[in-house]
């Protein structure tokens, strides 16, 4: 997946604390929309298949979520459409 450029970004993220590209690969910046949930503060971030992605997609496969660490946080992984972008 590539991160995309979120139309509606207010700020963006960078590699952690601590990060060390040599032994964990390249960070780059994420670009991300600060927005209200009914939990509290949220941040919006938006991907796009790579083309072997999309057709793996179109043939039946899955969206996988990989968190780093021992600990799930709330997540929300949804599609939208073109026109729903921003």
């Amino acid at each position: 997946m590539i991160a995309a450029r979120h139309p509606n970004a207010t700020r963006y993220l960078g590699a952690p604390a601590g990060w060390v590209p040599d032994e964990q690969g390249t960070c780059g910046h994420l670009a991300v929309a600060d927005i209200p949930t009914s939990a509290g503060p949220g941040m919006d971030s938006i991907w796009e298949p790579t083309p072997a992605e999309l057709r793996a997609l179109n043939r039946g496969g899955f969206v996988r979520l990989t968190i780093l660490g021992s600990m799930h946080p709330p997540v929300c992984v949804s599609v939208l459409g073109v026109a729903e972008g921003d």
